[in-house]
């Protein structure tokens, strides 16, 4: 389901960020730059990785958040 849809409940990192941008109004291109510079490679490759876990992720977005502020 896409991420802009009014059902989807779950998202990819990508996917999170695509629909945090659009109920929030803000540009998201930044975001994905700051999470890709966090985990050193395309999100959507470094996300669909087997051995990543929740934790690895919401690691790698908070390093992002304080990368931005």
């Amino acid at each position: 389901m896409p991420a802009g849809s009014a059902l989807a409940r779950r998202f990819c990192a990508v996917g999170a960020i695509m629909r945090a941008g659009r109920e929030l109004s803000v540009p998201v291109q930044d975001a994905c730059i700051a999470l890709e510079w966090q985990v050193g490679r395309q999100v959507q490759d470094w996300n669909d990785d087997a051995s990543r876990t929740h934790a690895d992720l919401v690691a790698a977005f908070d390093d992002a958040i304080a990368a931005l502020l």
